[in-house]
């Protein structure tokens, strides 16, 4: 191995630390406890929706990717839908 390759792997290792110092503040912002205003917003925009109160147990963060959101599409699609009236 010469100096030059060496060197680039030196370059490259601390790339990829500054990537996962990135990464890591990002996942500190994702475990933030959720504001107090915006579970009232969740909590009412449920009630408006159901037409009732309805109590929240759990709220949680879900990311989305093209998979997941691919196979929703394919489960909604399935579905049939009434169009009587």
């Amino acid at each position: 191995m010469n100096e030059d390759e060496l060197a680039q792997m030196r370059s490259d290792i601390r790339a990829l630390g500054r990537r996962v110092e990135h990464l890591e503040g990002e996942l500190q912002k994702l475990r933030e406890p959720i504001p107090e205003d915006d579970i009232f917003l969740l909590a009412a925009a449920v009630a408006a929706y159901l037409g009732k109160r309805a109590p929240i147990r759990q709220i949680r963060l879900l990311g989305t990717t093209t998979w997941s959101q691919q196979g929703r599409v394919s489960i909604q699609a399935s579905r049939r839908l009434s169009l009587e009236r």
